[in-house]
Order: structure tokens, then C-alpha cells, then sequence
């Protein structure tokens, strides 16, 4: 309750704030002279620009691109690329459908948050550009994070608005059971002695030599979402 009270407070106090700060401009043109009818279109004019202009995004395919092909030869990375914006527009449909049932995880925390938020009134997703923004690899696991500028249009008030957006999406590199099971693991143990693996570069088991290759499918999954 006291939080709510708190949100609305502040509000209200941004909205004066906007137009005490409009009034202050207006008069600081009019003592130059300057058409406030030009004003309005310079405003207009700079809203239709903030629209039409992708959000920026820090590429770090040059510095990450080699190191990750080096550490893992076969992954193409383009294609998983193009799984992340795949997964965008798969959780961006499910917000527009206000149905989350084939989500999960983060991805299915940050379709529900936009939903919460009246998001879902959504079309038109276009994707932008994604790259490589960080790269982290260790004994445990791997991490590749993307970004994703893109933008969308939604209906408020009756009126179509171009948004545009961006996100930060972490492909995790795990190991998937190929028969029991599909969840992914990232704490495994040899299925013949039972000695922990601390390494997911192993083919084999350090302590009775049991071959890997044949029980494990590497791979990398989504593992969460963010915007920034």
C-alpha cells in the first residue's frame, strides 16, 4: 500500500516536474525572439527521431568472436545468433497472446512482467542487430551474452507508437542427458563410478575412465533475459 502510494507520489511529482521545466523553455525562447511554434516541431520532430533510431548497441565481436571460436571449433555462431532472436520474437508472441504456457525460466519471469504491465497490446516485432557483448569461460561452465536492439509498435490510448528496445540474453554451455532426460545439468557425476566431473571440456571420466561422448550432448541454452 505504502509503496503504491510512494509510485503514484512520484508520478505526480515527474509530471509537474515536465511541465514547470516546459513553461521555464518556452519563456527562455520568447525572450529570444524564438517562434514557439518552431519549438513544438523542434519537440515533435526530436520525439519522431528518439522512434525511428535503433538503440545503440556495444559490440564485442571483435575481442570475443576468435576466443570463442578457438575454446569451442564447431559452434557456428551465427546461427545461435539468430536461435537468440528466435527466442525474442517466440517470447514477444506469447506477451501479444498474453500466453506464457511455452515459456520458461527468465524468459517466462520477463513475458509475465510485461504483461503485468499492460505490454501485451504489441506488433510488428522487427529485429535490429544482435551481437556479442561478453564471453566468459571456466571449468564449470561457458557464457556467451547477445544483445538485441529491435523495436515493436503498441497501442495505447487508441494510438499505434513506435518503441524501440533492447536486451541482454545469456546462453549458458551445459550438458544435456540425450535419453533420461532433457533438463539440462551443470553438477555431474560419472554414470559408472560416481566421482564428480570438473571439467566440461572431459571426454572421459579422470578416476575409472569411463567414456563421456556417447551419455552427454553438449550444448548452449538461454538461461536468461534482461532489458537494459
Amino acid at each position: 500500500m505504502y509503496f503504491l502510494i510512494g509510485v503514484i507520489i512520484f508520478t505526480l511529482f515527474l509530471v509537474v516536474f515536465y511541465f514547470i521545466l516546459k513553461a521555464k523553455i518556452i519563456r527562455f525562447f520568447q525572450r529570444l525572439g524564438f517562434p514557439i511554434s518552431q519549438l513544438d516541431d523542434i519537440i515533435r520532430d526530436a520525439r519522431l527521431d528518439e522512434e525511428d533510431t535503433p538503440k545503440s548497441l556495444a559490440s564485442m565481436d571483435s575481442i570475443y568472436l576468435k576466443k570463442i571460436e578457438k575454446d569451442f571449433p564447431s559452434i557456428e555462431i551465427s546461427k545461435l545468433k539468430r536461435k537468440a532472436e528466435s527466442i525474442l520474437m517466440d517470447i514477444y508472441h506469447s506477451i501479444e497472446k498474453s500466453d506464457v504456457s511455452n515459456l520458461n525460466g527468465k524468459m517466462k519471469t520477463f513475458a509475465e512482467e510485461e504483461i503485468i504491465n499492460g505490454h501485451n497490446s504489441i506488433s510488428d516485432l522487427k529485429i535490429h542487430n544482435t551481437v556479442i557483448s561478453n564471453y566468459n569461460k571456466n571449468n564449470k561452465k561457458a557464457t556467451i551474452i547477445f544483445s538485441i536492439a529491435y523495436q515493436y509498435y503498441i497501442l495505447k490510448n487508441g494510438i499505434k507508437k513506435k518503441i524501440q528496445d533492447r536486451v541482454r540474453m545469456e546462453f549458458i554451455y551445459t550438458l544435456e542427458l540425450e535419453e533420461k532426460t532433457k533438463s539440462p545439468i551443470l553438477d555431474f557425476h560419472c554414470p559408472n563410478c560416481g566421482s564428480p566431473f570438473h571439467n566440461i571440456d572431459d571426454d572421459s571420466c579422470s578416476y575409472c575412465g569411463c567414456k563421456l561422448l556417447k551419455i552427454f550432448n553438449r550444448i548452449f541454452i538461454c538461461n536468461n533475459i534482461v532489458r537494459y
